[in-house]
């Protein structure tokens, strides 16, 4: 089994896909931080300060406007990440994300994966479309 979602993004594929593999532009939606850039054949460190963990993205495969391919952990296992970008039209691009692979007990696991990669592409559209960084939002709000 695996994890899959679907979505557009109202913007070209190459400023879609910089906002995926930039790690300035990464940490202004998805994580607190990032080692490096998304780049094929090295390791980046990304942290999640705000659930207070941190991950190595491993194995990373990328192809300029088309794919970024990578391994992570998850729940002590590794992951398989497929990211593919297809142009619709010259300011709309499609975003293929999938997760795998996942036994049928893991469902609870994979649920959770599914809502951690749709939050990824609702932060990227909301970074991409108007500047704003959902996360920061997130945490203002939970400290009232």
């Amino acid at each position: 089994m695996k994890v899959e979602i679907n979505d557009f993004v109202t913007r070209p594929i190459s400023e879609v896909f910089r906002a995926i593999v930039d790690k300035n532009q990464l940490v202004g939606y998805f994580a607190s931080s990032a080692s490096n850039d998304l780049k094929s054949g090295i390791d980046v460190e990304w942290e999640f300060a705000d659930y207070g963990v941190s991950c190595i993205i491993q194995s990373i495969q990328v192809q300029e406007n088309e794919f970024i391919t990578f391994e992570w952990e998850v729940e002590n296992k590794m992951r398989k990440v497929n990211i593919t970008l297809s142009k619709v039209e010259d300011q709309k691009t499609k975003i293929n994300i999938t997760e795998e692979f996942y036994s049928l007990e893991e469902v609870r696991t994979m649920m959770g994966q599914t809502q951690g990669w749709t939050d990824f592409s609702c932060s990227l559209k909301a970074y991409l479309y108007t500047g704003i960084n959902l996360r920061n939002g997130l945490k203002s709000r939970l400290k009232i």
